[in-house]
């Protein structure tokens, strides 16, 4: 057998090239594994500040929502200050990469978004009493929360990286109209059948008149006493002297039982029931109404949707005064909260018990009291906070509806 020692210098040539080959290949492989790993922690540190945004501009965003809820004694300029004490509070509660969060005071912004839903919508910060949308910047750099520390980056010199996620959440507070639910099966819309006439409500917006329920949580009810909000009367007042029928408190010289400043107007007598997915008054399709808001078949009534036109004026036919009948009804709804349509004019027609209600603003109400029976017949219900969905935001802040609400959601 013929043995040769170049055979053998040509294999240990080829081994020590082979080593040299394997080197390079893991240069590579590092910089790749230096990729993954620290790309995934930055994946992972994004995620978490992401979440943090979120529930810091959610947590803030509804602070402006009860801000602006009947009652609150919160100015403008105390209700920025809560939602962004109520951001930093909900930032604090998380981590990113085991690091606790901070959420500084410059990373928050506070506005006014007009249409929460367009995309990409400017936050005005000019308008504090309109304000409803927060939004956050969570950050992890050298100014805030630190910079993440990178490892097998280090080798390529890169030795730290910034990490930033943003959040906007707002709510609708200025509310158009409305819109059928999208599912087949979706919620009633809570909206009583009834109006109430606009310089009524203005004058209890501004603080006039009665003041004798309140609510209480413990028992879950309205109880007789003062909290600051006053109640308004949904039954028609006496339009003359010596009529049977009582406007719920007023003692003829415009004020109410608690003393206090009143504005009966002359509007204020076509108070009562408005058509809302009929053409026709009908008691039971008022008393189903009373009780359970507006339905998927008289959505269709409206082709979907119950909104202001350009004017900010809807026309709705109905007719003056409430009916004892409904008194059952609506007793079983004390305690909750509707929307009101409220009129600025009510057109009777001739020789006819009916008239068309101009609606032009909605208003949330809690009802505290019903008595259609007795001798001084009353409905009587409070300004109050309902939230609903399906709203369609009014962008015009002058056109003002009041303490309904749509749910606060991540916007932006």
């Amino acid at each position: 057998m013929a043995f040769s020692f170049r055979s053998i210098g040509r294999k240990q040539d080829r081994r020590g090239s082979a080593l040299i080959l394997t080197a390079l290949a893991l240069l590579p492989l590092i910089a790749i594994l230096a990729l993954v790993v620290d790309w995934g922690r930055l994946c992972v540190t994004k995620a978490e500040l992401q979440r943090a945004a979120d529930a810091a501009a959610m947590a803030g965003a509804a602070e402006l929502q009860k801000a602006q809820a009947p009652g609150s004694k919160l100015s403008p300029l105390a209700a920025e200050a809560a939602a962004r004490r109520a951001a930093m509070e909900y930032a604090a509660l998380n981590t990113a990469s085991g690091t606790p969060l901070e959420l500084k005071n410059a990373d928050i912004e506070v506005g006014y978004l007009a249409n929460p839903l367009q995309p990409g919508a400017k936050l005005d910060t000019s308008k504090p009493e309109f304000f409803n949308a927060l939004r956050v910047h969570m950050r992890r750099d050298a100014g805030s929360n630190g910079a993440i520390p990178m490892y097998f980056a280090r080798v390529f010199g890169k030795h730290h990286a910034d990490c930033r996620a943003s959040a906007t959440a707002a709510f609708i507070a200025n509310v158009k109209g409305f819109l059928k639910p999208i599912a087949d099966d979706g919620p009633h819309l809570p909206m009583l059948p009834f109006t109430l006439d606009q310089e009524t409500w203005q004058a209890a917006v501004n603080g006039y008149g009665p003041d004798e329920w309140k609510w209480d949580a413990d028992a879950g009810e309205f109880v007789p006493g003062s909290d600051g909000i006053p109640e308004v009367n949904l039954y028609p007042p006496r339009t003359h002297r010596g009529d049977d029928d009582d406007d719920g408190g007023d003692d003829g010289d415009g004020r109410g039982r608690s003393g206090r400043r009143s504005h009966p107007t002359s509007s204020a007598a076509n108070r009562g029931s408005v058509n809302i997915g009929t053409s026709t008054y009908n008691m039971l399709h008022i008393a189903r109404q009373i009780l359970y808001g507006i339905s998927l078949q008289d959505w269709e009534f409206h082709n979907g949707g119950l909104s202001f036109d350009e004017n900010g004026e809807l026309f709705l036919d109905g007719k003056p005064g409430i009916a004892g009948a409904f008194q059952l009804h609506l007793q079983r709804i004390v305690g909750h909260g509707r929307i009101v349509p409220i009129y600025s004019s009510a057109q009777r027609h001739k020789g006819e018990d009916t008239a068309t209600y101009t609606i032009v603003e909605w208003a949330g109400m809690h009802i505290a009291e019903v008595d259609l029976i007795g001798g001084q017949k009353r409905f009587i219900a409070q300004a109050g906070e309902v939230i609903v969905t399906g709203t369609v935001p009014e962008p015009n802040p002058i056109r003002r509806s009041r303490y309904i609400f749509s749910r606060v959601w991540l916007a932006q």
